[in-house]
């Protein structure tokens, strides 16, 4: 297993991150990666993103290989179900560092987090795109249970939650 460093993004971590998540969902639509990111660290500047989401809580860690930026995990809430649930987000690992435990690590460190904040559930989507097929995996080994689908235009969105 490849040692690996997670912390708090930070303004000196930001424009790896941000390159990183920018990369990896490339053909995400709804919202530009980064953004979230960003307004993790400056919520003042970003309030119309935290209003337009709806969100309550946002926070980012990245691993770190030395001093290379190779994944990406976070947590957010929403208004409508923060009294239960956080959301994983932005979860990634760079390709170049994948098949060396790191993901499954962050994953671990993100539901720790979340049990620290005391929710009951740690929720995420996902897609059936065949790039997320490792993810799928790891998602169902670690017991996130499926609890819903949407149809997108050449996927399915995929819902699971785990209860911690």
């Amino acid at each position: 297993m490849m040692e690996v460093h997670i912390e708090t993004l930070s303004p000196q971590t930001l424009d790896a991150a941000n390159t990183l998540v920018d990369t990896i969902f490339a053909k995400e639509v709804e919202l530009i990666p980064s953004d979230a990111l960003r307004a993790s660290l400056e919520a003042e500047k970003y309030e119309k993103f935290w209003i337009k989401f709806n969100l309550t809580y946002l926070h980012y860690w990245v691993a770190l290989v030395g001093d290379a930026v190779v994944g990406t995990t976070g947590l957010y809430g929403l208004t409508k179900d923060i009294h239960e649930a956080l959301w994983l987000s932005w979860f990634c690992v760079d390709p170049s560092y994948r098949k060396q435990s790191i993901g499954s690590q962050l994953l671990t460190f993100t539901e720790e987090e979340a049990r620290r904040l005391g929710t009951k559930y740690l929720r995420l989507y996902t897609s059936t795109n065949p790039e997320e097929a490792v993810a799928q995996r790891l998602y169902d080994e670690r017991n996130y249970v499926i609890t819903g689908t949407e149809q997108l235009p050449h996927e399915l969105r995929v819902y699971r939650e785990k209860r911690l």
